[in-house]
């Protein structure tokens, strides 16, 4: 992001004379990464970051494109995570949390990896678990753990080992009782369902090739 031009002598910065949750609402309808970039501008604006109330990213679907190319079993596990993915979620809780002193409540928490293979599913569960202990008044999640065509080819052997329901991730019981939900988009994970869902709040629901063990049937929407 290119520095801004300097203010003309004796003009004001209004966009800076905001307070930090405005400024910090209008930066969360830029990607995350941009937004972090536009709250390092100034000092001003150095504690901005802690009041984007959305976390979003996406994986790319060439990130892991190479990851095959090897002969050595022991770097599988290296080569199938998503470590840039990782990388950036981490930076960005971590960053919001130091920036305010105290942990604050995301309002949107949006991932989607290219594929989610097991080496991923610890960090997606601390995830998940840091979002929905610490939610407040409105909570809005967006879950991928597959990028590319809703239906797979049958055809093809790749997509069917890729969509098969046990080795799918599995959603945390936890989620199905935050009475901070408004809308919850899930596509290809597992739904674990506990015996009684408390969304009370929950406004809208999508979901997209995922299987429900309580019923042991596949269900998409």
């Amino acid at each position: 992001m290119a520095s801004p031009s300097p203010l003309p002598s004796g003009s004001r910065d209004r966009l800076s004379e905001l307070p930090d949750d405005v400024l910090g609402h209008v930066l969360s309808f830029l990607p995350t990464k941009p937004a972090g970039r536009a709250a390092a501008l100034s000092r001003r604006w150095r504690h901005v970051f802690s009041s984007v109330n959305t976390v979003s990213f996406e994986e790319q679907a060439s990130a892991r494109a190479d990851g095959w190319n090897t002969f050595y079993h022991d770097s599988h596990e290296t080569k199938t995570y998503s470590a840039a993915l990782l990388k950036d979620v981490w930076s960005a809780l971590v960053c919001r949390r130091r920036c305010a002193g105290f942990h604050v409540p995301l309002r949107r928490f949006r991932i989607a990896f290219n594929s989610c293979h097991r080496w991923n599913r610890p960090h997606v569960d601390q995830w998940l678990s840091y979002v929905l202990r610490h939610s407040r008044k409105e909570l809005h999640l967006d879950l991928s753990f597959r990028l590319g065509p809703t239906c797979a080819h049958r055809g093809h052997d790749d997509d069917r080992r890729r969509l098969t329901p046990g080795s799918w991730y599995q959603l945390p019981r936890g989620l199905f009782s935050c009475t901070a939900m408004r809308s919850l988009s899930l596509s290809y994970c597992a739904l674990n369902l506990p015996a009684a869902i408390n969304l009370p709040f929950l406004e809208t629901l999508r979901l997209t090739g995922v299987t429900m063990e309580i019923l042991g049937a596949a269900s998409s929407g």
